[in-house]
């Protein structure tokens, strides 16, 4: 809006977009570098990285309380007779 309108209300604006299409790369890169370790690493030390992390912060990987278990249906019975 600043550069349409000609104003100046926003100091940083350039340098805010600059610093969000550079965060955007280094996101892609990461989201690439994880995919390919995923592919290609031992399932045995993905593993041991899912352990370690769900020893760090055990609340990360709790149900939360709208995923809950799916309980089995029990069939009622009714006897008429």
């Amino acid at each position: 809006m600043d550069k349409t309108l000609h104003k100046n209300t926003q100091y940083g604006l350039d340098n805010t977009m600059i610093d969000l299409i550079y965060n955007l790369f280094g996101s892609l890169i990461a989201v690439v570098l994880g995919w390919v370790y995923l592919k290609v690493a031992p399932r045995k030390e993905r593993q041991q990285l899912a352990d370690a992390s769900r020893r760090y912060d055990p609340a990360a990987f709790r149900r939360h309380s709208w995923e809950r278990r799916r309980r089995p249906r029990t069939q009622h019975i009714v006897n008429f007779t």
